[in-house]
């Protein structure tokens, strides 16, 4: 089995060693193994779980979100969650389906600013006012 330090689990996942250790803290991923020096080491699956704690995050689902999701059925029968996760899931369709509809109207105010100008430097209050 693979060993990865805690510095080589930030490089590969692309997630800080600070975060790593917060997410740990927090119960966002499971605990990693020490060494008895007291270092943390890493496997493979603590890697993957981390990859998916990334990807959650960079799709914008907040840490309490991450951890609920994240929660496997330990008696091999997930009927249990089934309908926590469905309001889960059915809670964030809702909040993405609201930030497509902002990032849309950003967009539109944009364009039309990117056509029309003026050009000056407090581009984020044209933006509000550019409606």
């Amino acid at each position: 089995m693979k060993k990865y330090s805690i510095g080589e689990v930030a490089k590969l996942s692309e997630v800080d060693s600070k975060t790593l250790r917060f997410y740990e803290e927090k119960g966002i991923i499971k605990s990693a193994n020490r060494e008895e020096n007291g270092y943390r080491y890493f496997t493979e699956e603590n890697l993957e779980e981390i990859k998916v704690v990334k990807n959650a995050r960079d799709l914008g689902l907040g840490l309490t979100e991450i951890k609920e999701l994240m929660i496997g059925c330990t008696d091999g029968n997930c009927r249990h969650t089934a309908e926590r996760n469905q309001k889960i899931i059915d809670d964030y369709i809702n909040k993405l389906t609201e930030r497509i509809e902002q990032m849309e109207k950003l967009k539109k105010r944009m364009l039309v600013l990117q056509k029309n100008g003026p050009y000056c430097c407090d581009v984020l209050h044209q933006l509000v006012i550019s409606k």
